[in-house]
């Protein structure tokens, strides 16, 4: 790889934004937004207003090569790029180091405070360093399947309903009560249901 042309190469990558109400969750429509670089947030580099959908156009804006985000390296494989949000009736909101990656769309959410609303404004939100750049500890690894030592259970790594679980509770469709009919309607669909059931409350 050449190293002087991808450090003098500029790619592009795109942002949407899209503004909310924080209270309802309709969008904001008629928003201005100023986009600047992070590094240099006086310098405005685009203006846009938000539609009835409360999205803005996609803007295109520059972005390190693509060879960057390929490998860790010195490099930071994203460029960092400042909004500030101003909307009638609503309060001032900047969004700092949006992330915009080479050839990729990115969408930034933006849920937008009434001027009006109780509570101390949040006024600035300032995005954590990417994980392809930043420094964090490394994930320690983990059993899919865990015991807890204390009390002898597992902790699965998804929910598991058991059959039994599911035939009961549907066969209260019909018969709200544990009657004769009930216990006949859930034997029909599990004739091994009792075995079930013991099971499940040792478990």
């Amino acid at each position: 790889m050449d190293q002087n042309r991808v450090e003098n190469q500029v790619d592009e990558g795109t942002l949407q934004i899209h503004l909310t109400n924080a209270s309802t969750g309709i969008p904001v429509k008629g928003a201005r937004i100023t986009i600047s670089y992070t590094g240099g947030p006086q310098q405005v580099l685009e203006e846009v207003d938000t539609d009835d959908s409360g999205n803005t156009e996609k803007i295109t804006l520059d972005a390190p090569p693509l060879e960057y985000s390929m490998e860790p390296g010195e490099n930071q494989p994203y460029a960092e790029y400042t909004i500030k949000v101003q909307a009638t009736g609503y309060r001032d909101i900047t969004v700092s180091a949006i992330n915009i990656l080479s050839g990729e769309d990115a969408t930034q959410e933006v849920v937008m405070e009434a001027q009006d609303a109780p509570g101390d404004p949040i006024d600035t939100i300032v995005i954590d360093a990417h994980t392809l750049y930043g420094e964090y500890p490394p994930k320690i690894p983990e059993s899919e399947i865990k015991t807890v030592e204390e009390t002898g259970e597992i902790v699965l790594s998804r929910v598991v309903i058991p059959e039994y679980v599911v035939v009961h509770e549907f066969c209260h469709f019909a018969h709200p009560n544990h009657g004769p009919g009930f216990w006949a309607a859930v034997a029909a669909v599990m004739p091994d249901y009792k075995a079930r059931e013991r099971l499940l409350k040792q478990m």
